[in-house]
């Protein structure tokens, strides 16, 4: 699976447990002055080693396969440019045994890009105003089936 295409995203592929460290995609262009900004859109939740770092690290989810799909947000105030990619993490239960979240083919084009947009308007919104418990229960469960079904 190719997420370079849609969504000018880096992948990376772990084994439950192993230590991870984000690089945001295209890290060589960043050079001084630039300011960082990670935060997770989709998977089961893991504590950053920083969010407003480089390179933030975490532990990959210990049981299961699974994905993590981050958003990075680099500013670079001496020239007022701001760059927003995206990293996805495909975490396999074992090496034995294939991970049922890793991709098998590529979704359709712009299938991510609009995913993507969709997210992110959704985490505004929700930031602006929280959603009750239930609503944000059902819309994520929706979600997460539609990027199962994508991904």
């Amino acid at each position: 699976m190719d997420l370079d295409a849609p969504a000018n995203g880096a992948e990376l592929y772990v084994a439950n447990g192993e230590r991870v460290v984000l690089d945001p995609p295209g890290a060589e262009r960043f050079g001084t002055g630039w300011r960082f900004h990670w935060r997770q859109l989709l998977g089961a939740k893991v504590a950053l080693d920083g969010c407003r770092v480089r390179r933030p690290g975490f532990d990959a989810p210990r049981e299961g396969s699974t994905k993590l799909l981050f958003e990075v947000t680099a500013e670079n105030a001496e020239d007022d440019e701001v760059v927003t990619d995206t990293v996805m993490v495909f975490v396999a239960a074992s090496v034995d045994e294939p991970a049922a979240a890793l991709p098998s083919e590529a979704p359709p084009e712009g299938v991510l890009e609009a995913e993507l947009a969709a997210l992110r308007l959704g985490t505004e919104a929700q930031a602006a105003r929280p959603a009750p418990a239930s609503t944000m229960s059902r819309l994520l469960s929706g979600l997460r089936d539609f990027m199962a079904k994508v991904l």
